[in-house]
């Protein structure tokens, strides 16, 4: 009985080559135009209303007037523009958040179109024509920049050097 033996003859060229060992990366990243619009009006609106909440009087919230930027103010002014500044604030915390953002621009373009639509009601809040015109201004900027789409950008990092 005799004996076979077999013997493999491997060649490189033809054999599957195994991949080396890769670490992939991604990450998503999403950014609105509207974060960085959004928060410069929320803060400029809380720096007013902070103020105007120093200087009025609790007691009678549309009573003491004063001015601010030129603009007659009062408490009951501080406290919507607090508020706004700070729904403001949260819209630009996200993307997303542009929405947020253009529902109170909207609030404020409504209220700005109020007070210059009755002279009464400017009288009741106690300011003029200027915080009017600065809320639509305001308003309008936040509902425009909240009109544009986030950015979205992703990030694919391949790392072949893992071995």
């Amino acid at each position: 009985m005799g004996m076979y033996r077999r013997t493999e003859v491997s060649d490189p060229a033809l054999d599957p080559v195994e991949p080396a060992e890769v670490e992939v990366t991604e990450s998503d990243y999403r950014f609105s135009p509207a974060q960085v619009v959004h928060a410069a009006i929320g803060v400029f609106l809380l720096v007013l209303g902070i103020l105007a909440l120093v200087r009025g009087d609790f007691n009678d919230l549309t009573g003491a007037q004063f001015a601010i930027i030129g603009i007659t103010h009062n408490a009951a002014i501080g406290i919507g523009e607090v508020v706004a500044g700070a729904l403001l604030l949260l819209a630009a915390a996200s993307p997303g958040g542009r929405r947020l953002g253009l529902v109170v621009g909207l609030a404020m373009i409504v209220f700005g179109a109020v007070l210059l639509g009755d002279d009464q009601t400017m009288r009741d809040v106690g300011t003029e024509d200027a915080l009017a015109w600065l809320a639509i201004v305001l308003g309008a900027v936040a509902v425009v920049v909240g009109l544009i789409p986030a950015r979205r950008t992703r990030r694919r990092r391949v790392d072949r050097s893992v071995v």
